[in-house]
């Protein structure tokens, strides 16, 4: 079975990133949130879940955060889902389809 990861990128989602998170909990197999600095509850929020919370210094530059981060995860994981914090839901079918079945 291939690997699955879902990654988000975040600052100050407090409001969502709980609800985000629990959509993501048992339909992939890791999920790896980056926080750029957020100043509210975030990071709090995502402790509460199984998952990887690495921070990076915002520098301005949401492509830098971006590329830091996914090329390091796509050593050990097969597929990424790239997931911003108001989606609430990976859909079945595209789980399904990477998963080949």
């Amino acid at each position: 079975m291939s690997t699955v990861t879902a990654a988000l990128i975040v600052r100050d989602e407090e409001q969502v990133i709980g609800d985000c998170l629990a959509s993501l909990a048992g339909r992939v197999d890791q999920i790896v949130v980056i926080d750029t600095g957020s100043r509210d509850r975030t990071m709090e929020i995502v402790r509460r879940f199984p998952a990887e919370l690495r921070q990076f210094e915002w520098r301005g530059d949401f492509a830098a955060a971006r590329v830091v981060h996914f090329v390091a995860m796509s050593a050990i994981s097969a597929f990424l889902v790239v997931h911003v914090a108001m989606a609430l839901i990976v859909p079945a079918s595209l789980l399904a389809m990477v998963r080949g079945r």
